[in-house]
């Protein structure tokens, strides 16, 4: 297990949605915080500095593209994991996903995400800003980056 204490933060305008993962999360032994939109992730991401950031890509306030710009921006987030979630499947309506490591497309299976998660902490996936999305499939409804 690689989930000694990680700090993980959802980002989700969906509160079912950041309640379930989150318990789930949390009786695993991660510890979670919350956000209900971007502006309020990006604020929490620069407070706790969480190991990776699970992001819906369609909210109300900042969308999750607008925030994963903004961390890619920033001194102290560029290279935070972002697992992107969206019910969108066409890469063309996710302009920016290169800029994250991997993407689940809803609905989200929670095994999916746990493995995405355990990849990534174990060093399988890696957040690569400069690498495009590649094809390599994680389960039935993701894609994520391999690292190199």
């Amino acid at each position: 297990m690689y989930n000694t204490m990680a700090r993980i933060l959802i980002v989700d305008d969906d509160s079912v949605l950041r309640r379930l993962f989150g318990k789930r999360l949390e009786h695993i032994g991660y510890e979670v915080h919350y956000a209900s939109n971007g502006v309020n992730g990006l604020i929490t991401a620069q407070e706790v500095m969480p190991h990776i950031i699970l992001l819906d890509y369609q909210m109300r306030e900042m969308t999750g593209d607008e925030m994963l710009i903004k961390l890619r921006e920033s001194f102290w987030g560029h290279d935070i994991p972002v697992i992107m979630m969206s019910a969108t499947r066409s890469i063309t309506f996710l302009p920016n996903i290169e800029l994250a490591t991997d993407i689940l497309y809803k609905p989200v299976i929670a095994r999916e995400l746990i493995k995405s998660i355990e990849n990534i902490l174990s060093g399988a996936l890696k957040a690569d800003t400069k690498d495009s999305l590649d094809n390599a499939t994680l389960g039935l409804h993701s894609v994520g980056k391999r690292a190199g």
